[in-house]
């Protein structure tokens, strides 16, 4: 556990040392895959402006086709997961310039066969949700692009994966996963791969899901999962795995969800959920407390680049005041408490 919490240190160390500033990506700004136009939007979270930052002719390197998952590293560079290329790329923000780093002849290991989701934990290892009939969770070599199962195909103990999509970090770096074909949301111990079950119909009481998309966590370690047939942003007591609606069709005001699939959380602690649906494709901003449901962008909402279907979102990170101080003193003390 000392171990994970140095690295986690010194992982946030280098985050903050690589100002997210310094690759073009505005602190605050949204970024998502939109599946049918094949490109990477970035959105002003002020304005709901639009602006492709790769391609449609932004950008050189292989085309996307059918982006998914969106992340963000450390330095600045953009990880999208691409089901129909079968790869993971890296893409330069300032340029757009989209490359392979794994999958599609780049790297060894298990090739993937339906990856739909990526995720970067604090220490910076690469996770992706890849389906079936992998149903696995791999981790990425970055420089290799080797591909390494972390959970599921023998690897790791506890109920299998089942089309894996949402993934999230808690705060102690463990992996929350959500499942859609058993509508389970698991818990996967971050050193050895184990699952537990979270939530699902037997574990925790509160409505059933019925399809289990995005997945974020909040500071307090609520869990949330988006729920693409409840039409609902679903909280989850990480404890007893009971569930209560946050926002859905019967709490909060405003447009109802029609095909929501992405979920992140702002720095304000607004969720955002990306919802693509034909003429109703947009990303909404979502108060927690109210369950209130505002449309940020698209639908009529910002100028620029049309949304058409907007699968996954991440938000460029944004620096709290005084945090570099704190990160400091927590390592002085992390050291001084090993020495002694």
């Amino acid at each position: 556990m000392a171990h994970r919490t140095l690295l986690r240190l010194l992982a946030l160390f280098t985050l903050f040392s690589q100002s997210a500033l310094a690759s073009g990506l505005a602190p605050g700004t949204i970024l998502v895959t939109d599946m049918r136009r094949d490109v990477v939007i970035a959105i002003d979270p002020v304005t709901g402006d639009r602006t492709v930052v790769s391609g449609e002719g932004v950008g050189s390197g292989v085309d996307m086709d059918e982006p998914n998952g969106i992340a963000v590293t450390s330095n600045g560079s953009i990880l999208v997961i691409d089901n129909g290329l079968d790869a993971l790329l890296s893409i330069d923000p300032t340029t757009g310039n989209r490359t392979i780093i794994s999958g599609a002849g780049v790297g060894s290991g298990l090739a993937f066969e339906q990856p739909v989701n990526v995720a970067v934990d604090a220490v910076g290892t690469i996770y992706i949700a890849d389906q079936q009939p992998n149903d696995v969770v791999f981790t990425i070599d970055p420089v290799t692009g080797n591909r390494t199962v972390f959970s599921g195909n023998g690897v790791g103990s506890g109920p299998a994966l089942a089309r894996p999509i949402g993934l999230a970090f808690e705060a102690d770096g463990d992996l929350i996963v959500s499942n859609i074909q058993n509508d389970t949301v698991l818990a996967l111990d971050i050193d050895t791969g184990q699952r537990s079950v979270l939530s699902n119909a037997s574990t925790g009481s509160g409505p059933d899901f019925i399809l289990t998309t995005g997945v974020a966590v909040g500071d307090n370690g609520t869990v949330y999962v988006l729920d693409g047939g409840l039409l609902a942003i679903i909280a989850i007591d990480p404890v007893t795995g009971d569930r209560s609606i946050v926002s859905g069709p019967s709490v909060g005001f405003g447009t109802v969800f029609t095909a929501p699939v992405g979920l992140d959380i702002d720095a304000n602690g607004n969720f955002l959920v990306a919802d693509g649906f034909f003429n109703t494709s947009a990303v909404y901003s979502v108060d927690p407390v109210t369950g209130n449901r505002t449309i940020l962008s698209g639908f009529g909402v910002g100028a620029g680049a049309a949304l058409e279907d907007p699968t996954f979102l991440t938000v460029v990170p944004i620096p709290e005041p005084g945090s570099f101080a704190l990160l400091v003193v927590g390592a002085l003390s992390f050291f001084t408490r090993r020495r002694g």
